[in-house]
């Protein structure tokens, strides 16, 4: 099989939060990960995957403009509130999580605002992951936190200056086939100076330092599942309405292709597993 290009790796990205901060809030986001689990399980029996969240900055009105859903909110407030936070989550994957907890089924797909019932409850999601980031702290006793009210438009907060650089992590949970990301927004220097750290200092970088295994495994690998496809007439096309069927190119007995970067890896049947969809690998593409 031909070498597809690797997919380019953003060094950018990387550099908008510098080496000493990044390490630290990766020991910080892994250990609230590990406490979030716990913490979940004092509300639910359902098993979870939680990890943290790549860390990146930017400024706070790109990062508003990023919020093209609803989503909830909820300030938070470190070392008697002298470095201050927003915990944000879309409304979408927020009711995963409570859902869950309710024993409820959501089947809707759409982006909508909370129930008074749904925003109430999601309080307590606030709180496990506050105390799970307190728990998770590096130092022997737990970092001191003050939680704000629920927040039904976080994008109206005015916490941060519109060109403020705010740091961006947080917490990534896997829970019955779906997906939720809790982000945790603070200012770059506040979180910089909470860990000790000179925001404006430069690593030292030795020479021949080999770029680590852990580091590669979180590089994403974009996957295309290819169903099949049909030839139509253009007068056939455009007299497409919804309820039509299209008759595909693709035999039922076949394996679909799946590509990596426009390139056959290998042939899967599609399934599913709750509810989503999914791939049984078949065979490799020698």
């Amino acid at each position: 099989m031909s070498q597809a290009p690797l997919e380019r790796y953003d060094f950018a990205a990387s550099e908008r939060v510098k080496r000493p901060l990044r390490q630290q809030l990766d020991i910080w986001s892994e250990k609230a990960s590990e406490i979030f689990i716990q913490q979940w399980q004092t509300v639910s029996e359902s098993e979870i995957k939680v990890s943290a969240k790549t860390i990146d900055a930017h400024s706070f009105v790109d990062i508003q403009e990023s919020w093209e859903n609803p989503c909830s909110g909820a300030e938070i407030g470190f070392r008697q509130n002298s470095v201050r936070g927003q915990l944000i989550i879309e409304n979408q994957q927020l009711r995963v999580l409570l859902m869950d907890i309710l024993k409820g089924d959501d089947t809707e797909d759409g982006h909508r605002d909370l129930t008074p019932i749904e925003s109430s409850l999601a309080s307590l999601i606030f709180e496990l992951i506050a105390v799970s980031f307190s728990e998770g702290w590096q130092e022997q006793e737990p970092l001191e936190f003050d939680l704000k009210e629920f927040d039904s438009a976080p994008e109206r907060n005015r916490l941060f200056a519109a060109d403020k650089k705010v740091l961006i992590c947080g917490l990534e949970i896997e829970l019955n086939g779906r997906s939720a990301v809790m982000h945790l927004l603070v200012a770059c220097n506040e979180m910089a100076a909470l860990f000790g750290i000179d925001p404006m200092a430069t690593p030292e970088r030795k020479t021949g330092q080999r770029i680590s295994p852990n580091m590669i495994s979180k590089i994403n690998i974009k996957l295309d599942a290819e169903l099949g496809f049909a030839r139509l007439d253009m007068t056939d096309l455009v007299g497409l309405s919804a309820g039509d069927i299209i008759i595909l190119e693709q035999s039922v007995r076949e394996p679909v292709a799946v590509r990596v970067n426009g390139e056959v890896l290998f042939h899967a049947w599609p399934g599913k597993q709750l509810n989503q969809q999914v791939l049984k690998i078949d065979s490799m593409v020698e």
